[in-house]
C-alpha cells in the first residue's frame, strides 16, 4: 500500500503534468521534491503559480476525496515559503488531510 506522503507527492505530480501541458517546454516544471515552485528562482509567474494550486487542490481531492484549501492566509503569511518546492508543499499538505481525516473519523 502507498503511504500519505507517496499519495500526496502523487498528486502534486499529476497537478504539474497538468499544469505542463500548457506551459512552453523551457517552462515546465520537473516532477522531483527539489523543483522550485514560487520562489525568486522558480520558472513559474503568479497566475501559473495559481493555476498549479488550483490543480493541487483538485487533484488532492480526486485522490483523498478531502477538499483542502492549500493556498490559505496562514501559508500565505508564513515566513517559511511551504510553496517553496514539491518537497515543502507536501510537507504542508500533509496535516491538512491528517486534519480532514481525523475530523472525519470522530463523526
Amino acid at each position: 500500500m502507498i503511504d500519505q506522503t507517496a499519495r500526496i507527492l502523487n498528486a502534486i505530480y499529476a497537478a504539474i503534468d497538468e499544469l505542463n501541458q500548457q506551459l512552453p517546454a523551457d517552462k515546465r516544471l520537473s516532477k522531483t521534491p527539489d523543483t522550485v515552485l514560487y520562489a525568486k528562482s522558480g520558472v513559474l509567474d503568479s497566475l501559473g503559480f495559481v493555476n498549479l494550486i488550483l490543480a493541487v487542490e483538485e487533484s488532492i481531492e480526486d485522490e483523498f476525496g478531502l477538499a483542502v484549501n492549500i493556498a490559505d492566509k496562514v501559508a500565505t503569511a508564513s515566513e517559511a515559503n511551504p510553496f517553496r518546492t514539491v518537497a515543502t508543499l507536501t510537507e504542508y499538505i500533509e496535516p491538512l488531510i491528517e486534519g480532514e481525516t481525523s475530523s472525519d473519523e470522530a463523526i
